[in-house]
């Protein structure tokens, strides 16, 4: 039982920090993406990419473009600086936005052009729900790991 609780109390843990890390990083990067310098590329695949879940299914935009910064050719897939898993419709409306051979504006970033994204800016909100679910599995981590700890000091 011990075994099992720091287990999932430390993998828990490590996920939670894992999450808030990659939110923190859309957050920071969103924010500097609003006063990058832009390029033209152009879109060289866009599709949805579907996964079961426990209530069906979600979806997620994909968009795969292409674009040079000083003579070097740089491939990227961010659209914007947020998680987006979403239903089927919404999903169509952001790959019919960015269609295969489409050209488009790509957002870069100055001192690290393999940095970039079709959309700049801060999206709060929607990192929002990514970190509140970390926030709970560092949470529940802790609980763990606070029984196997309680545990251990009745025991000595």
């Amino acid at each position: 039982m011990q075994i099992i609780l720091l287990l999932m109390g430390t993998g828990l843990l490590f996920l939670a920090v894992s999450g808030s890390f990659a939110v923190i990083n859309n957050l920071l990067e969103g924010y500097l993406s609003q006063s990058w310098g832009s390029v033209n590329g152009k879109v060289i695949s866009s599709n949805i990419n579907s996964s079961k879940t426990k209530n069906g299914y979600s979806y997620t935009p994909e968009v795969v473009y292409e674009y040079s910064v000083v003579q070097n050719v740089y491939t990227n897939k961010t659209i914007a600086f947020y998680f987006e898993s979403t239903d089927s419709n919404n999903a169509g409306a952001r790959v019919s936005k960015y269609l295969t051979g489409s050209h488009v504006k790509v957002f870069y970033n100055p001192n690290s052009p393999s940095i970039s994204c079709l959309e700049p800016g801060f999206f709060l909100w929607e990192n929002l729900g990514v970190w509140i679910i970390s926030i709970f599995m560092g949470g529940i981590g802790l609980v763990f790991l606070a029984i196997l700890y309680s545990g251990f000091m009745a025991k000595n």
